[in-house]
C-alpha cells in the first residue's frame, strides 16, 4: 500500500507537472518583482511630490512674509536670506544691488557670520556678478577649480579662502537687473539645478 501511495505521489509530481509548476512559480516571481518595482517607483514619485509640496509651501510662506513686511531694504534682504535658507544652504550668502557701476552688498554672510554691508566698484567685466547682470541668467558652478577655464567670467573673490561652488541668481524687474542673490560653499558640487 505504501508503494501505491508513493507511485500516486510520483505521478502527481511527474515531469509534466513540474514544468507547469516551475512556470507558475516563475510567473509568480516575476509578478512579485514587477509589483516591487512599481511600488518602489511610486514611493520615489511620492517623495518627490511631497518635497515639491514642501518647497511650494515654503515659497508661499516666503511670499506672504514679503508682502506683509513693511521693512527697509536691509531688513527686506535679511528676510529674503532667511526665507532662502529654507531651500538651500545660506551659510555663505549675499544679496547685492546694482547702481550704475557699483555693486552694493546689502546682506552678506560668510561661513555663517554676518558682515557689514559693503560697496564695490564693478571694474572691467565685473566678474561673475557682472556676467549675471549682463546676461540676466542664473549661473550654477559645481566646482570653481574644475570649471575655471570654462566659466563665462573669472570670479573676483574678496575672501581669503576661495569658495568651491556657488549659485548666482539675478534679481530682475522688467528689463533691468536690480541685483544678484549669491549662495556659495567651500565644498565642490554642493549646489545642484534644484537649488536654482
Amino acid at each position: 500500500m505504501l508503494a501505491t501511495a508513493t507511485q500516486q505521489i510520483d505521478g502527481l509530481w511527474g515531469p509534466s507537472f513540474s514544468f507547469v509548476t516551475g512556470l507558475l512559480f516563475l510567473a509568480l516571481f516575476l509578478a512579485a518583482v514587477l509589483i516591487f518595482l512599481v511600488r518602489r517607483r511610486y514611493r520615489a514619485q511620492r517623495r518627490d511630490i511631497l518635497r515639491q509640496i514642501r518647497e511650494l509651501e515654503a515659497l508661499s510662506e516666503a511670499g506672504r512674509a514679503l508682502v506683509e513686511a513693511e521693512l527697509d531694504i536691509a531688513d527686506l534682504c535679511e528676510l529674503i536670506a532667511t526665507q532662502a535658507g529654507q531651500f538651500t544652504d545660506t551659510d555663505t550668502f549675499q544679496i547685492g544691488l546694482f547702481h550704475e557701476d557699483e555693486y552694493h552688498i546689502v546682506f552678506w554672510k560668510v561661513e555663517g557670520e554676518r558682515r557689514p554691508a559693503q560697496l564695490f566698484e564693478l571694474v572691467e567685466d565685473g566678474g561673475l556678478v557682472g556676467w549675471v547682470r549682463r546676461q540676466r541668467q542664473p549661473l550654477l558652478i559645481h566646482d570653481f577649480d574644475r570649471e575655471r577655464d570654462r566659466l563665462p567670467a573669472q570670479p573676483n573673490f574678496v575672501s581669503g579662502r576661495p569658495l568651491r561652488s556657488g549659485i548666482f541668481i539675478p534679481l530682475l524687474s522688467g528689463e533691468e537687473t536690480l541685483g544678484v542673490l549669491v549662495a556659495q560653499s567651500q565644498e565642490p558640487d554642493h549646489f545642484t539645478d534644484d537649488d536654482l
